[in-house]
């Protein structure tokens, strides 16, 4: 089970349910992976097993997708 969680920090120019479908994507392809959308913030949180998770995560989405996420 993951044991991290994550806010999604991504650039102000992508929309967040843009974002969301881009996250569920990977979430579909990767069982180690929890999307969680929080509506009232409007925030993309995700649910990892550990720091090189974040890495991977964060080349995919940027290989994938052309955006630049950090985690915070």
């Amino acid at each position: 089970e993951p044991v991290l969680n994550y806010q999604v920090y991504f650039p102000d120019q992508v929309d967040a349910h843009t974002m969301l479908g881009y996250m569920r994507q990977i979430e579909e392809e990767d069982p180690m992976l929890r999307v969680i959308w929080n509506e009232g913030l409007g925030e993309i949180h995700v649910q990892l097993m550990g720091e090189v998770q974040t890495e991977i995560l964060r080349s995919l989405v940027s290989e994938r997708f052309g955006v630049d996420v950090t985690f915070g």
